[in-house]
């Protein structure tokens, strides 16, 4: 009896051998659907998983930039609001120190170019310190 046979075919003796023994040769429609449905789930609960934390991660790192956006916002409003009440402060003084002259003695005035570089000089200092 020749029993060489090559890879994936049968005998018939071996055939018969599995049935004598129980085996079954084709597998039930039962098996083949659980096998399907673990196939199945196999590939769709990694991709549905990855997704999930996906879409997570996007909602943080939006959520992230969102947050550091507006504190950027907020920080650049306040230092404009600073520089115009400095503006401000600035303009109220050179209006008190000029109350009462008119602008031909401003023009001359030698009081007022000093007054003008003191302040312009300590405001600088002031911004650097």
């Amino acid at each position: 009896m020749n029993r060489t046979h090559s890879i994936g075919q049968a005998s018939a003796t071996d055939l018969n051998a599995a049935k004598g023994m129980g085996i079954p040769l084709v597998a039930s429609s039962g098996t083949t659907r659980y096998l399907r449905v673990l196939l199945a789930g196999v590939v769709i609960i990694p991709i549905m998983l990855i997704t999930a934390v996906s879409w997570l991660n996007y909602n943080a790192a939006f959520q992230d930039a969102h947050d550091r956006v507006s504190r950027a916002a907020d920080a650049i409003r306040e230092y404009a609001l600073k520089i115009f009440e400095t503006d401000e402060l600035i303009l109220d003084h050179v209006a008190e120190h000029v109350s009462g002259m008119d602008w031909s003695e401003l023009v001359r005035s030698q009081d007022f170019y000093r007054y003008c570089n003191d302040l312009a000089t300590s405001l600088r200092f002031r911004l650097l310190a």
